[in-house]
């Protein structure tokens, strides 16, 4: 039998380590979530999970509210956060679809009442569920599958030069026969000012619209620069043509945020940039560079090009039907507007 207590911070007796995931990304620390709670939408708390009054493992939840709909998961939408899901303490270690198929159970008893709820797994934990039989079993969640591009540092710049294609490294050496220069910027008021302004540009080329406000990555750049943040910006002829937020700790890497000039693609400045985030995760000795979701087919060619694998989580969520309705309503009237 499986048991849920919400509590509001893990234990300070249990470490980073005790985690039983194959890596620990920095947005499964207590930093990152105390940041989101500070200045963002969301509530977060924890809900530990026992089994035969043993505590096994934590479902790290954010919460939020949009009109009158409750909204939760493990994570929300709009978190920079990836996956987190149940994640367990090293003293235990089988898992089995009935122990999926309870904690999904009570999950459902305690988030009934609200419009949606998603919970990701991580990707280790994900290949060890059966997500085919249990989503056959529990019809309640719909199933669904995301997916990321995940590089290999080699801690060696030349083999590390080899393990990207040959397409890519063709178009670094354009950035560089053309001059473009990438600086690891400080953060200041102006120049996040103008990445905000270029992160609107990028994203309304698609019909989207920045979903944080700027004060909400000033705050990060407060909390997390230099420490655990690299902003680096291509320059091309002078001129600033792209620039990537990334959040990393001794882990991994991961491409945060990005924004470009697309009348500067020409000039290759992206692929070079990424190359300097690889040369920065070797120098740190930095094991892992996320580059970030599938699902635009250009984006996905130029992730490819790094020589990351496809790396996918699985999870599970509900949403009543007022919430889908009015969700509908509302991304077409962003588009719109």
């Amino acid at each position: 039998m499986i048991k849920l207590l919400k509590v509001f911070e893990i234990p300070k007796n249990i470490k980073n380590k005790d985690l039983k995931i194959n890596f620990f990304p920095p947005w499964v620390e207590s930093k990152w979530f105390t940041f989101l709670e500070n200045y963002s939408k969301y509530k977060f708390y924890i809900i530990e999970v026992y089994k035969k009054n043993t505590l096994i493992g934590f479902i790290p939840i954010f919460e939020t509210k949009k009109l009158f709909f409750k909204l939760a998961g493990s994570p929300l939408p709009g978190t920079f956060t990836p996956y987190l899901g149940f994640l367990p303490i090293s003293n235990f270690t089988t898992f089995s679809n009935n122990f999926f198929f309870e904690l999904l159970e009570e999950i459902k008893k305690i988030f009934k009442n609200y419009s949606f709820f998603q919970i990701i797994f991580s990707p280790d934990l994900s290949d060890r569920i059966n997500f085919l039989e249990l989503s056959k079993n529990f019809n309640q969640f719909s199933k669904f599958t995301a997916s990321t591009y995940l590089v290999d540092i080699v801690f060696d710049e030349e083999q590390m030069w080899k393990k990207i294609t040959s397409r890519c490294r063709n178009m670094i050496r354009k950035a560089w026969k053309n001059n473009v220069k990438i600086i690891n910027i400080e953060p200041s008021f102006k120049i996040l000012d103008f990445y905000y302004s270029m992160l609107e540009e990028t994203l309304a080329r698609r019909g989207i619209r920045v979903y944080h406000p700027k004060s909400f990555f000033e705050k990060l750049f407060e909390n997390f620069y230099p420490e655990n943040l690299l902003f680096l910006a291509s320059e091309v002829k002078g001129k600033i043509a792209s620039m990537g937020i990334f959040l990393y700790n001794q882990n991994l890497i991961e491409y945060l945020s990005g924004a470009s000039l697309s009348e500067y693609n020409k000039y290759a400045p992206n692929n070079l940039l990424h190359w300097e985030v690889i040369k920065f995760a070797i120098k740190r000795k930095i094991p892992y560079y996320d580059l970030g979701g599938r699902g635009i087919p250009s984006i996905d060619k130029f992730k490819e090009s790094f020589g990351g694998k496809i790396v996918k989580y699985h999870g599970f969520k509900f949403s009543s039907f007022s919430f889908e309705a009015a969700f509908k309503i509302y991304k077409k009237f962003q588009k719109l507007f």
